[in-house]
């Protein structure tokens, strides 16, 4: 019951926050909200001319009139030329929807709020030391860092974690391959991840046969030898000079 008239006396407290009056002299402005109301101009009437973020409305003697998200009330005005001078209530729309709108404490955003603690939402506001929150309940800590969960034989293939809620551990093995972890997953290979034995290599290599066949040079060795045999074979007008000499002989 006491959180109950807590909310309420906040809820008022809020909605009377975005209720401002202002007393402006003609030419004057405030912000509202967000928002510059401008007082342009006071009639003779007791009425006044003015302005919320450029768009002009007539606000008549006790009249509450919206304009451009702004609730205004005209409370009183005296008209003395350039001097004139006018009281008006203000109140943005916006900033009111939202004061009037009761805040609900969600247990599990990540805040610990008002009326939530370790007993009601650890999710949010967390257990003493040496305990960790499961099923939204304190329990004994299994462990308080990473370094509790390692076993006495350490596998550099399984990642040893104390999960940073519950307190305790997670063992996951590693199946990415990474350069000097210490470990060699069951699908990696050498020499792609230098932690794997040189005997353990790739069943399935990706190298085709074509690329197997080239050098150091990275000429094709099938190329060359084919450019090579074809380079001593003689043109047809050298067999045919080799031919005329031959007649001869």
């Amino acid at each position: 019951m006491k959180v109950i008239k807590i909310l309420i006396l906040v809820i008022i407290l809020s909605s009377i926050s975005v209720l401002a009056e202002e007393t402006l002299k003609q030419g004057d402005s405030t912000t509202v909200g967000g928002k510059t109301f401008t007082l342009l101009a006071v009639g003779e009437t007791g009425n006044a001319v003015v302005s919320v973020d450029g768009i002009n409305n007539i606000v008549n003697l006790n009249q509450e009139k919206e304009i451009n998200g702004v609730n205004v009330l005209l409370t009183s005005a005296v008209y003395m030329g350039e001097d004139s001078i006018a009281k008006f209530i203000l109140e943005s729309i916006a900033e009111a929807t939202a004061a009037s709108t009761p805040h609900v404490v969600v247990c599990g955003d990540d805040v610990c709020e008002s009326t939530e603690d370790k007993d009601n939402c650890c999710k949010d506001c967390g257990c003493k030391y040496g305990y960790g929150c499961e099923n939204n309940k304190c329990v004994k800590a299994e462990c308080m860092e990473d370094k509790d969960c390692y076993p006495a034989q350490k596998d550099y293939c399984v990642l040893d974690k104390c999960d940073a809620i519950s307190k305790k551990c997670t063992h996951k093995p590693i199946i990415n391959c990474v350069v000097n972890d210490k470990c060699c997953p069951t699908d990696c290979y050498y020499p792609n991840d230098s932690d794997c034995p040189t005997t353990k290599l790739d069943p399935n290599p990706t190298q085709t046969p074509l690329e197997s066949q080239i050098d150091e040079t990275g000429t094709g060795l099938n190329e060359t030898k084919t450019g090579s045999q074809e380079s001593k074979k003689p043109s047809f007008f050298a067999k045919i000079i080799i031919w005329i000499v031959n007649l001869f002989r």
